[in-house]
């Protein structure tokens, strides 16, 4: 009976396991690919539209050769100029990062300068001993010193315990 029942158990614990793997590893659901969809067919819209303004209307009359040159021209003087915007951009960006990273690596620096600082003062702190006079309980000039030391820099460090 018991014996049974342990087997029951047992099959029952595994059936249940391995559903849990099995359900675990299903493929998750894209959102993304709708949104690939609907921005081919804005990009499809689009084309028509280009299509359809680039196609001449019965009523416009045609443009000269001259005038399509001028606005190619034009066209490509515009197209230098944004080039030549974007390098500047990218130029003063380039440097507001190099001095971004400058002034970071300086921040470290200091700080790290701080941390050393404070890490010899903490082990001055712990490896300078108060010295009594031997079986008394009165301090030497030297023993107050270094007390008055300590209190300082305790006093200082209030999150110390």
């Amino acid at each position: 009976m018991v014996k049974r029942l342990s087997v029951y158990l047992l099959v029952f614990g595994l059936i249940v396991s391995f559903s849990l793997f099995l359900n675990a590893c299903t493929k998750k659901a894209v959102i993304g690919e709708g949104i690939e969809k609907r921005e081919e067919a804005a990009k499809a819209e689009e084309k028509v539209k280009e299509e359809l303004k680039g196609e001449p209307k019965v009523s416009q009359p045609l443009k000269s050769e001259e005038a399509d040159k001028a606005a190619t021209e034009a066209q490509l003087r515009e197209e230098e100029l944004k080039k030549q915007r974007e390098r500047e951009e990218a130029a003063i960006k380039e440097e507001a990062a190099i001095k971004e990273e400058a002034a970071i690596k300086e921040e470290a620096a200091r700080k790290e300068d701080a941390a050393k600082r404070e890490a010899s003062v903490r082990e001055e702190f712990e490896n300078t001993d108060i010295h009594f006079d031997f079986d008394q309980f009165s301090l030497t000039n030297e023993a107050r010193e270094i007390l008055a030391k300590k209190s300082s820099w305790l006093q200082g460090h209030t999150d110390l315990k």
